[in-house]
C-alpha cells in the first residue's frame, strides 16, 4: 500500500522498527535527475543465519512507475543481496492486488 499523508509516519515507523529488530532493511527511492524521493522498497524476513531474504513493500510515485527506475533498484538490491550479504537466496514478493 502506498502511504498517503495521513499515514506515511506509521509507514516510516514501522519500517525503521523493523530495522531496528534486524529483520527489515528499508530503502528510499530516489530520482538521481531530481534528487527527490519517489518511493521505497525493502528487504524483509530478513534471515543471516540461513542467508536469504526478501524483496517487496515497494511502491513509486505515478510520475515514475514504467520509467525504469524500479528496474534499477531492484538491480541493485539484488546485487547487494548476493555480492555484499552474501546471500543464497533472495525471493520476490507482491501483494495479490498488484
Amino acid at each position: 500500500m502506498v502511504p498517503g499523508p495521513d499515514t506515511v509516519q506509521r509507514y516510516i515507523d514501522t519500517a525503521l522498527a523493523g530495522r531496528d529488530a534486524g529483520t527489515v532493511m528499508p530503502f528510499v527511492i530516489v530520482d538521481r535527475n531530481s534528487g527527490r524521493p519517489v518511493g521505497s522498497t525493502r528487504f524483509w524476513k530478513v534471515d543471516r543465519v540461513n542467508r536469504k531474504q526478501e524483496i517487496g513493500h515497494t511502491w513509486l510515485s505515478a510520475s515514475m512507475q514504467c520509467s525504469g527506475i524500479n528496474t534499477e533498484a531492484k538491480y541493485l538490491l539484488l546485487t547487494h543481496a548476493f555480492e555484499v550479504m552474501q546471500c543464497v537466496r533472495v525471493q520476490f514478493t507482491t501483494d495479490e492486488l498488484n
